[in-house]
């Protein structure tokens, strides 16, 4: 395999950003005047409301584009100070933004590693209101972030791209924002304002060392730059790189994958006693079984025992055939199922992979403007970006399993059929494999010729080590100014406008080496024997690598925690598994704004935006032909994507305070805003937003806002092209194992009983209306077929979707305590209401079967369009391409309280401060053609979540507590047989009877639930002049994330990922600034 040198490359791209930048950073240093303002952020709690947000003489707020004198907004917004986060212990972006608690659903962080991802591996992304991260808007100081990625077709941005070191603070709105900032903004818009008040140099690092081992965070960081009267410059430059976190790293990952069960007496039970007598007892999940081989008639699997058989097979033993084989007579099964040789989970090699991969981050960032005093105070701009990430993942595990044909003549099952009488050709009478034998006599009767002979092992070296890097450049330039001319005119005041345009463009990159199919099967269809004994392969197909003879059965690849190939097959069968992704965009936007009029009973100034948007979104992935045509053995084919969109958008925005300063009514604030959008490909939409503010008294507020959001298809699901894979299906229209009766002759078929068919009359009608019978399927071939089969799932973009729309209104009030001066307090509680109609997913292959076979609906006929069968009535391919599948919604609560007090305790003055952030899920229905399933309660949409950050200063020195919160959640519905299992019923026999008292004849339900989660980081800070140290302890009390089971909820080795549960264990971390 060939590693590409990527470092060229990435200095080429800084280079050409210092290059495009470097007239603008000129003009700005000019700008810096020697007289410098002290704007440093207040020390604040990080999810400061924004009412108590420091002002300036006019601030334009997350949702609006219109300047005004307070920091006030009718919608829902929430800001977290940059510094304040750091000093709680969350030192990257994607920590501070996912521990909101408004970051429900799932969220995409590094320990998704396992899965295909939207923006490859690695990536991070965010998501409000549990709604997806291509629902939640991303601004970089207040301009649209584009994504990036690597694979098929990235659709939102990768936060860990953003950095961290120069974020002043982000303003997170949670509230659908597309007649502002249009498409996306359906869930809420995260705009991360970097810093503005540079004065010199200053250096930065941060360190974090988790207590057990694996996972320290190292980062590095200078900024430097000017603030004077007209204008700054800043440039900043950060490293941070990530170790990984193995599996056998964590102590609450134990040993291996667990099984976890529980009584309805509340009994957890994860010790698996129903096994033959001489397998192992424990608490790890046996599959996936390996180092196995599966004969298709007569045996199943049989396992690899070197230097021993039970059954004849050289090398290889049976467990059971109706009995317990125990060939030496010891009372024991001859094939411990849980040994690390066969439970592949439980060896030392799956424990080294990955839990968390290691990352390493490096950005640059330069941005300014300058004031030139001359023609209405015309201000140029700009901003630089590059940020590169390269990630590296070991993920040991993935399963090799591939037919051997009869005719190979390494297969164990091989022997030359001449020397059983059977007339062949005399040049072939010697042994096709002189070891082979004859794998059905153990049955003393010759049921005929074996087929095909199926190894199942893992092969170190094969799509265990992956490498990803992107890169992603991002250019802003603009001015803004002033239009005194216009002062006067029809009552026209204070007019100004703005011009901007960006680019961005990122290259991601993927590789990992897997085995060529084609080449394997190669060599497995035409490998022959000599005469001489020797083994060629290739026949007289072209070949422009010459055929090896891969030996499957060989010892080398029957080894504990997987084997290996020769060097030979080696060098033969790998082949790189390459993917190169660009994503760019270009945006040019402009819109201007002032008063057009006051209003004539109160002289309150009625405010104006008009503007206008062009943008172009264009990618361009490209798989290497292994990986585009499905070469790859065991991997999903990816022919990447390609395509372009423009938009094109006209918006306006009115604000004005239509009373103000009157007895009971201090305030009456109305915002109104309307925007059209036109795409290229899917036509035109209007958008609309009426807000409003009222105070009857000012220390009571009511808000509240109601609008409508648009989200055309993405790049993803326009322009995916569309790959293939396989997974696991379970078949409805098969005969169950359960209902077959066994013949006892593998050449006889079992016969069917209906009493012991549990599929639904409905299910069994969808059958046969496809043609199929579902009371003889699977039970007449020849060997009968188990309902369990590894089907092609088709994926792909289509051109025939929606365009989504949704509406969103939020209510809520504000009470600050009027009585005394003595302390300060703010309760405020805001209800939202999100709903997404023709809402575009991709439905999984379980929706396809359950919508089609078990769910009688209307959307039933829809998605047994999705299902193709072969000639025998088989599956043969599942269609889960995009479709707009139906409704989202998404309703709750948010709850804020802030507390602020000044005293005096030994002789000193203290600051204190409480600020305590609640927010509860009322309801968030997924709809899918008719079919509705409200997701609020799980595992990973809790009804409750919270954070609570107290601060404690006195001097030189505050003190940081921030305490998190995760609510209980409960699955309701059994994953590992959502159909036929109703919500909270036990119906799994228990895996321990034996072991502990009373629990003989238990029934049990996977562990789908968990409990409630607090997870507390405590710091110190020491600010003398120009230092800021800052040390402390995230996790103090070591709070392990919650457990389930595989088939009870989501989760990876038992810990359901991307729900915020703290992953590292205490952890001890320090910060250190110095300015100059």
């Amino acid at each position: 395999m060939t590693i590409r040198n990527i470092a060229p490359q990435r200095f080429a791209a800084i280079k050409i950003a210092l290059a495009a930048s470097a007239s603008m950073m000129t003009l700005a240093v000019a700008a810096a005047a020697a007289a410098q303002e002290d704007d440093q952020v207040e020390l604040t709690p990080p999810a400061q409301p924004v009412e108590d947000a420091p002002s300036t003489d006019t601030i334009v707020v997350t949702g609006s584009r219109i300047a005004r004198k307070e920091f006030s907004s009718a919608a829902p917004v929430q800001v977290i100070q940059g510094d304040v986060a750091r000093e709680a212990g969350l030192l990257d972006i994607d920590e501070i933004l996912q521990t909101s608690p408004q970051s429900t659903g799932l969220q995409i962080d590094q320990s998704f590693i396992p899965f295909v991802l939207d923006n490859g591996p690695g990536a991070t992304q965010v998501s409000f209101r549990g709604l997806d991260p291509e629902r939640t808007l991303v601004l970089i100081n207040g301009r649209r972030m584009a994504p990036a990625g690597v694979g098929g077709a990235p659709t939102t941005p990768d936060i860990s791209l953003i950095p961290t070191i120069l974020i002043d603070r982000i303003e997170n709105l949670f509230d659908g924002a597309s007649s502002v900032y249009g498409s996306d903004a359906i869930a809420g818009v995260a705009n991360v304002i970097l810093r503005r008040d540079f004065d010199g140099f200053q250096i930065d690092a941060d360190g974090s060392l988790p207590f057990q081992s694996g996972g320290e965070q190292y980062t590095v960081a200078a900024s430097w730059g000017m603030t004077g009267d007209n204008g700054f410059i800043g440039f900043g430059a950060e490293y941070q790189t990530n170790n990984r976190v193995a599996r056998n790293q964590r102590d609450f990952l134990g040993r291996c994958e667990q099984e976890l069960y529980y009584t309805p007496d509340g009994r957890i039970l994860n010790q698996d006693t129903n096994q033959n007598p001489g397998v192992t007892i424990n608490e790890c999940v046996q599959f996936p079984l390996t180092n196995r081989i599966f004969i298709p008639i007569g045996f199943g699997s049989v396992y690899y025992t070197p230097g021993s058989t039970n059954v004849g097979i050289p090398n290889f033993s049976e467990t059971q055939l109706g009995t317990t084989f125990d060939f030496d007579g010891d009372g024991l099964q001859d094939v411990d199922f849980k040994d690390p040789f066969y439970a592949y989970d439980a060896s030392e090699t799956a424990q080294n992979a990955d839990f968390l991969p290691s990352n390493q981050t490096f950005s640059i960032y330069a941005y300014g403007e300058y004031n030139t005093g001359k023609g209405g105070n015309i201000t140029p701009f700009f901003e630089a970006m590059f940020s590169n990430r390269q990630t590296s993942q070991y993920q040991p595990g993935a399963q090799f399993f591939n037919n051997v044909p009869a005719t190979n003549p390494f297969n164990p099952c091989n022997i030359d059929l001449a020397d059983n009488g059977t007339p062949a050709d005399p040049s072939d009478d010697y042994p096709i494999n002189p070891d082979g034998v004859n794998c059905l006599g153990i049955f003393g009767v010759n049921f005929g010729s074996i087929d095909n002979v199926q190894p199942i092992l893992n092969i170190n070296g094969d799509r265990d080590t992956r490498d990803t890097e992107v890169s992603q450049f991002r250019i802003v330039g603009g001015a803004r100014g002033e239009l005194p001319w216009l002062d006067g005119f029809i009552g026209f005041n204070g007019f100004t406008w703005e011009a901007s345009a960006s680019y961005s463009r990122s290259n991601g990159t993927d590789v990992f080496q897997g085995i060529d199919q084609d080449r394997l099967d190669l060599s497995l269809s035409t490998s022959v024997r000599n005469p001489d004994g020797s083994v060629t392969c290739g026949g007289t197909v072209p070949q422009v690598t010459p055929c090896v003879p891969v030996n499957l059965f060989a010892p080398n690849l029957y080894l504990e925690g997987g084997g290996f190939l020769t060097p030979e097959e080696a060098a033969y069968l790998y082949v790189p598994a390459d993917f190169a992704t660009t994503v760019e965009q270009t945006l040019a936007q402009v819109y201007v704004t002032g008063q057009v009029a006051t209003l004539p009973w109160n002289q309150n100034p009625l405010s104006i935006v008009v503007g206008g948007e062009w943008r172009e979104d264009a990618i361009s992935s490209r798989p290497s032909a292994f990986r585009r045509d499905g070469r790859i053995h065991n991997f999903a084919s990816d022919r990447g994507a390609t395509g372009k969109r423009d938009l094109y958008e006209f918006f306006t925005e009115l604000d004005t305070d239509l009373l103000s300063d009157m007895p009971g009514a201090q305030l009456l604030n109305i915002n109104a805003a309307a925007r059209w959008t036109e795409e290229s490909n899917y036509g035109s939409a209007w958008t609309y937003s009426l807000k409003g503010i009222y105070k009857p008294v000012d220390w009571l507020t009511f808000r509240g806002s109601y609008g409508t959001s648009y989200r055309a298809p993405n790049s993803r699901e326009q322009f995916l092209l569309g790959g293939t894979g396989f997974n696991n299906i379970t078949d409805p229209c098969i005969v169950p194992l359960a209902a077959r009766v066994a013949s006892g002759n593998p050449n006889i078929p079992p016969t069917y009983d209906p009493n012991l068919d549990t599929r639904s009359a409905f299910t069994i009608s969808q059958c046969q209306a496809q043609g199929v019978d579902p009371l003889s399927l699977g039970i007449t071939t020849s060997p009968e077929t188990n309902p369990i089969q590894s089907v092609e799932i088709l994926t792909g973009g289509s051109n025939q979707l929606e365009d989504e729309e949704s509406r969103a209104y939020t209510a809520g009030v504000v009470w600050e305590q009027p009585w005394t001066d003595a302390f300060g307090l703010t309760v405020s509680g805001t209800y939202y209401n999100i709903v997404v109609r023709d809402s575009v997913e991709e439905p999984g292959t379980g929706d396809v079967i359950r919508e089609c076979y078990t769910i009688q609906s209307t959307a039933s006929n829809a998605f047994c369009s999705r299902v193709t069968r072969d000639a025998q009535g088989f599956l043969s391919l599942l269609d889960t391409s995009f479709i707009n599948i139906g409704r989202l919604t998404s309703k709750g609560i948010d709850y804020n309280l802030l507390l602020t007090k000044d005293f005096d305790a030994f002789g000193k003055p203290f600051d204190l401060s409480l600020d305590v952030r609640l927010s509860q899920l009322l309801e968030q229905e997924v709809e899918v053609l008719g079919s509705v399933d409200d997701n609020k309660g799980e595992t990973d949409a809790p009804t409750w979540r919270g954070n609570a950050n107290l601060i404690v200063s006195t001097g030189d020195v505050r003190f940081n507590w921030f305490t998190r919160w995760i609510g209980k959640g409960q699955e309701d519905i059994d994953l590992s047989d959502p159909v036929n299992n109703p919500p909270f019923v036990f119906d799994v026999a228990c895996p321990d009877p034996t072991i502990r008292p009373g629990a003989t004849g238990d029934t049990c339900r996977p562990v789908d639930f968990t409990g409630n989660y607090f997870v507390h980081n405590a710091s110190v800070t020491w600010a003398p002049g120009d230092w800021v140290v800052t040390a402390g302890v995230r996790n103090v009390f070591d709070r392990s994330p919650e457990l389930v089971d595989a088939d009870g909820a989501f989760s990876v080795y038992n810990v359901p990922i991307g729900v915020g549960y703290d992953l590292q264990g205490r952890t001890a971390f320090m910060s250190v600034r110095k300015s100059f």
